[in-house]
Parts: C-alpha cells; sequence; structure tokens
C-alpha cells in the first residue's frame, strides 16, 4: 500500500524584493545616505499618504512632526487661505523648529496624492550624524528660500 506519492520539487522563480519604505527609486535627498541610515530614519519616521486636496496640517492646529516631502507637492497657504507657496518633493514644512509645542501659522494641502514622511521632533536627535546633518541642511536651505521671497 502506498500512502504518499512522490513528486519532484517544483521550481520556484524568486521575484526580486523590493527595497522596504521607498519602493524601488530611493528619494534624491536621501541619495547619498547609506542603506543603514536610511533604514534607521525610515524605522524612526512614518510614511503617510495623502489624497488631493486633503489636509495635511491646519492652520491654528498643534504640530510636533517635521514633514518631508517624498512624492508630488503641497500646497501651503497662510493667514485667510492665502496662497503662499507649493513645496515640491525633498522640500520640509511643520514642526521645522523642533520645539515641544507649536501652533501651525499655516495649512499644507495636497495638490495631488503625497507620500509625507512624518517625523516627531524627539526622533531627530537619536538618528545617525548624518542624517540629522542632511534634514538640517534641508530645514537651513528651506528657511532662506522663505526669507528670500
Amino acid at each position: 500500500m502506498k500512502f504518499f506519492k512522490w513528486e519532484s520539487p517544483r521550481t520556484v522563480q524568486a521575484t526580486p524584493a523590493q527595497e522596504k519604505g521607498y519602493g524601488s527609486q530611493r528619494p534624491t535627498i536621501f541619495s547619498h545616505l547609506s542603506e543603514h541610515d536610511l533604514a534607521q530614519l525610515y524605522h524612526a519616521a512614518t510614511i503617510k499618504h495623502f489624497q488631493k486636496d486633503q489636509c495635511v496640517i491646519r492652520e491654528g492646529d498643534e504640530c510636533s512632526y517635521l514633514y518631508i516631502i517624498l512624492e508630488d507637492l503641497v500646497r501651503v497657504n497662510y493667514k485667510n487661505n492665502t496662497y503662499a507657496s507649493i513645496l515640491h518633493g525633498g522640500d520640509c514644512f511643520g514642526d521645522i523648529a523642533f520645539q515641544e509645542n507649536g501652533a501651525s501659522i499655516y495649512s499644507a494641502i495636497a495638490v495631488e496624492h503625497v507620500t509625507l514622511m512624518e517625523m516627531k521632533h524627539s526622533m531627530a536627535d537619536h538618528l545617525p550624524d548624518s542624517v540629522q546633518l542632511t534634514i538640517y541642511k534641508k530645514l537651513s536651505k528651506s528657511s532662506m528660500q522663505t526669507m528670500c521671497y
């Protein structure tokens, strides 16, 4: 009596693994970071998606997060919904001063389907120096551009 049928093992084709967190393409703001540094950054942050015209931050709401745009555009409106500017991939907004509690002085609205990296202000100090330097350089450039307008 034969209970088991012997079959040769089937060949299974392996599919290439996608890089966790950022898909097949690394955001240009992080292009020079090592895989280890990038992994720590993605571990410390949260990736969020917003649909077209969805509000990310409302003026007057408490905001203790820094947002880095990974994909698409965000419109920033100041007092009384006055159009201010458009932020692109790699730009930052939110709690750029890394304060404990701060009310937002503007609203940020998704122009299209937007992918953002959200980071609590307290997490930045725990990241590797190279990651902190990248973030602070971008914040410095962003604040200089804002001051020039």
